[in-house]
């Protein structure tokens, strides 16, 4: 029960008990029937007031949840889903046409080769071609070997210092002579020491 109904009824109460007590007789009676069915119309009325009030500050209260509902809903819409479409991978390699049987024996020689002694790009070529595979071959298994061949020059030069003693000058010679470019020569001299 809300607090005003509970003050409403306090003052009925001590109306009711405050005529009873001053009241004697039939005036007095009749009086006070008079003053408890006015008492009670206006306990009705005010409890009834308050009672549509209270209806009516639910109905706000109401409205005022549905609405917040609905805007809260409008704020929290979700975004309309895309569909997702999935994409092959893009290549970045045109894809290499398959190699031949001679040109996959080219680079399996090469490799052996690079692996046993130290090679420079146009003496593993003549060599492959000394094996007898065409020339197109041999540079195709001297390109796909995986040689480093500044690696290979510095191989090369520290193995003809071991071997025979040359100075500076006769190693750059003797390395270029092999086939190993002049930067790739100059490269393997400084890693034999010079």
């Amino acid at each position: 029960m809300k607090k005003s109904t509970k003050v409403v009824l306090g003052v009925v109460g001590i109306l009711i008990i405050g005529g009873a007590a001053a009241g004697n007789g039939d005036k007095e009676s009749s009086e006070k029937k008079i003053s408890k069915s006015s008492v009670s119309t206006s306990v009705t009325t005010t409890v009834v007031n308050t009672r549509e009030k209270t209806k009516k500050d639910d109905k706000k209260v109401t409205t005022t949840v549905a609405e917040t509902e609905a805007a809260t809903e409008k704020n929290t819409e979700k975004p309309t889903e895309q569909p997702v479409t999935t994409e092959p991978p893009k290549e970045t390699e045109p894809p290499k046409p398959q190699e031949s049987l001679s040109q996959r024996n080219a680079v399996l020689a090469a490799k052996n080769y690079i692996s046993i002694m130290a090679f420079s790009y146009d003496g593993l070529v003549k060599q492959l071609e000394f094996e007898k595979y065409p020339h197109e071959d041999a540079v195709y298994g001297a390109d796909n070997c995986g040689a480093d061949w500044f690696a290979e020059a510095a191989e090369a030069a520290k193995s003809y210092v071991e071997i025979m003693p040359m100075s500076r000058d006769e190693l750059i010679n003797q390395l270029k002579f092999e086939g190993f470019t002049d930067e790739q020569a100059e490269h393997g001299v400084q890693a034999a020491g010079y």
